[in-house]
């Protein structure tokens, strides 16, 4: 599995592009769930966390 996200970066780069691959959950909680991925540009691994919308709050 692959992906791409765009975001709003800090400084004059921003936007900033990322891709991903080897993407797996590692854990997940009542505020949302956080995947493991390797950077496709660096091979690095980083952790990703998708914060799951309350809806009491919208």
């Amino acid at each position: 599995m692959c992906c791409r996200r765009q975001w709003e970066g800090q400084g004059p780069d921003r936007p900033q592009e990322v891709s991903y691959t080897d993407i797996k959950v590692i854990g997940n909680g009542s505020f949302g769930v956080v995947y493991q991925a390797r950077l496709i540009d660096t091979q690095e691994w980083v952790a990703i966390k998708k914060v799951l919308q309350d809806k009491r709050f919208k």
